[in-house]
């Protein structure tokens, strides 16, 4: 595992971070001719996350990885560092949208729109941070 977090280390890619999320120990066992469970040794697992900014860079730190070892990649996720900015402008035109709508029912009815009653705002599903699990 050494190798694997020493290769992570080494791409030197600007942003990126790398933590542990995990750690197993798992005893094994085999069985005898008589049917018996005897301790064989121990099964261990560390499982790191990768986080970055850069998206070009998740082929090659995969890569690296592997030639060092990793045996396993799970997890991708990706997200922008974007989203809440335009969560915001999406709430802006939500609310002048609905207002649009209110305004023409009000009006096809001969009344005036007055202020809101009542406003609620769901929430939405946020995306995962960019995640690479090694």
């Amino acid at each position: 595992m050494q190798a694997v977090l020493d290769a992570l280390a080494g791409a030197e890619v600007e942003g990126m971070k790398v933590e542990t999320r995990g750690f197993s120990l798992t005893p094994r066992y085999r069985r005898d001719r008589e049917g018996n469970m005897t301790a064989d040794g121990y099964l261990a697992a560390n499982t790191v996350r990768v986080t970055m900014p850069d998206l070009d860079a998740v082929g090659p730190i995969i890569d690296a990885a592997i030639r060092a070892g990793a045996n396993r990649v799970d997890g991708l996720s990706y997200s922008s560092t974007e989203a809440p900015a335009a969560r915001l402008e999406a709430l802006r035109r939500a609310v002048a949208s609905a207002e649009a709508e209110a305004e023409a029912v009000a009006g096809a009815l001969g009344l005036e729109l007055g202020p809101p009653l009542e406003v609620r705002v769901a929430g939405a599903p946020r995306a995962a941070p960019e995640t690479v699990q090694l």
